[in-house]
């Protein structure tokens, strides 16, 4: 007896993933790992590589095994709000700095949601702004402008 398996949608998605972790792990296994008693260039990567292909395995499993939800439709709107949002980020935060593209990119995938809680978006736009400039600006310390100059 032949079994199909039960969500296609999200197993394609699932095997999407993981064969983006299995690239990984396979593009990054000729850097070296280890430079002393310090890590080298290359075990970075490798360990994302190989925590993305876990997860995908992991999702992949979750999918054959998990029924497959009813259709509900699909809808135009979020892809085009998460693009744009993508986009004009990208295409701003040179000009504006990185605080006020980030502003934007959070403002704009708002309309991705069909009932936007403003409350919310209060809340976690300037949380998710601050977390970006810490990690952007001052751990990775690329040389992006906070503000426009």
């Amino acid at each position: 007896m032949r079994r199909a398996f039960a969500n296609l949608s999200a197993l394609g998605a699932a095997a999407l993933i993981l064969t983006v972790g299995v690239l990984g792990i396979v593009l990054t296994s000729d850097l070296p790992m280890r430079s002393g008693p310090r890590l080298g260039p290359g075990a970075m990567p490798f360990g994302v590589s190989v925590f993305v292909a876990v997860f995908g395995l992991g999702l992949v499993l979750q999918a054959m095994l998990a029924p497959e939800p009813p259709p509900a439709g699909w809808r135009l709107q979020p892809v085009i709000a998460v693009t744009a949002a993508i986009v004009v980020f990208a295409l701003t935060i040179e000009r504006i700095g990185l605080v006020a593209a980030s502003v934007l990119l959070l403002a704009l995938a708002l309309a991705a949601r069909p009932r936007a809680r403003w409350i919310e978006a209060a809340i976690y736009v300037p949380a998710l702004t601050a977390l970006t400039v810490l990690v952007f600006k001052f751990l990775l310390k690329l040389p992006l402008p906070l503000w426009p100059e």
